[in-house]
């Protein structure tokens, strides 16, 4: 099952999010997340967190009865995008997208990036997207299509590096190692009209980009 997740950071543009919303099987606001997933009229099966940043609680009142409403106290351990993300997996979802994953608060954007590991060790794919980006964990190997408006950049997670095969690509790569903290495989883009990665060892975030 996939679910989708509006959080409170930048949304995307409805065009975008009306897709997203038609490919879910279950939608999910986190708080504020409302705002951003509204404004394309699409549905809300469920709306989760706090709503310390939803301004006006009539809004909540006024939502059709077919969402159902999940309210937490503001001194929790989780934030409202993770119990959406617990939720979505209860629910039996194992594919999760994000919008409103990231933002102005950088501590936010981090958290919900590093999620993308933690979920992955327990079987959920789980990607952010934004307008100008989208984030997933690294998988063992992966073909990607062409788009010339697009960078593509792997990011290895944890102190071993990752050691990847990058086939396709303006700049290949054979079984190199990125260092943890190393820019070697930043902005890196698709030649021809396949481009291959081939994980090794480590792990790492694949992030795809533009302007």
């Amino acid at each position: 099952m996939k679910g989708l997740i509006s959080a409170g950071g930048t949304g995307v543009r409805n065009g975008i999010l009306i897709d997203l919303c038609k490919e879910a099987d279950i939608i999910v606001a986190a708080d504020s997340g409302f705002y951003n997933i509204s404004e394309a009229s699409c549905r809300i099966d469920y709306l989760i967190g706090d709503f310390d940043s939803i301004d006006d609680i009539n809004l909540i009142e006024d939502l059709d009865s077919s969402t159902t409403i999940c309210r937490y106290p503001i001194e929790k351990d989780k934030t409202d995008t993770e119990l959406a993300i617990d939720l979505l997996v209860e629910k039996g979802c194992t594919e999760i997208t994000i919008i409103g994953g990231t933002g102005s608060r950088i501590d936010h954007s981090l958290s919900n990036i590093f999620m993308i590991r933690s979920y992955h060790l327990d079987g959920i794919s789980i990607k952010i997207i934004n307008d100008n980006n989208e984030i997933s964990y690294l998988p063992i190997e992966i073909l990607l299509r062409k788009d010339p408006d697009y960078y593509y950049s792997i990011l290895p997670v944890g102190p071993e590096g990752v050691t990847v095969t990058l086939e396709g690509f303006h700049y290949p790569l054979q079984e190199t190692h990125i260092r943890y903290g190393s820019s070697l495989g930043i902005s890196n883009y698709i030649d021809d009209e396949l481009g291959k990665i081939i994980r090794h060892s480590g792990e790492g975030f694949l992030v795809k980009s533009r302007d």
